[in-house]
């Protein structure tokens, strides 16, 4: 149910169920908290997603990469990239916190957040893991440059792209 309420983009109501499902005894687990985060993140119900991420502690779970990504999802649509960045800090060396750090990017090229933007690319060129940045934050990055008007950075994102043999991925569409 929460999550279905998540879907039609009712967050209020999602969130309101896991406070009765939790008042009546029942105890949340990851899948629960994770539907109910990306309820809260597509509503942009910043204040009830904390509380439910902070609730985490009170059954006793420790989140896991989802519950993070949620919140890097909730915090970035809504444009508290420096919290959103201190979460990804929270989560330290991780497998998949490239998919962190790819949100976060995402979510400063919609708030023209340059410094920020930077810092994460920088993050995502150190970071173990995956095959570090991608061809998508070089272009992410360069058209963040090219939104606030860095020409020079714009063309320098996208030559660091070249020289260091990475493709763009063609984009493609299908129709239903």
């Amino acid at each position: 149910m929460i999550n279905g309420y998540g879907l039609h983009g009712d967050g209020e109501s999602a969130v309101e169920l896991f406070l009765k499902m939790k008042s009546s005894g029942f105890r949340p687990d990851h899948t629960t908290f994770s539907t109910t985060l990306s309820a809260c993140s597509h509503a942009r119900l910043v204040r009830q997603g904390l509380m439910v991420f902070e609730s985490m502690a009170e059954t006793g779970l420790q989140p896991r990469i989802e519950q993070y990504g949620c919140m890097v999802d909730l915090l970035g649509r809504t444009g508290h990239l420096m919290e959103a960045s201190e979460i990804v800090r929270n989560v330290g060396d991780h497998p998949r916190i490239i998919d962190l750090l790819e949100s976060l990017l995402g979510a400063c090229r919609v708030y023209g957040d340059v410094e920020v933007a930077e810092r994460v690319h920088h993050t995502m060129m150190m970071s173990s893991g995956r095959e570090r940045a991608s061809s998508g934050s070089y272009v992410a990055l360069s058209n963040l440059y090219a939104g606030v008007g860095r020409w020079e950075d714009a063309g320098g994102a996208r030559s660091n792209l070249d020289s260091q043999k990475l493709k763009k991925s063609a984009g493609f569409s299908v129709v239903l």
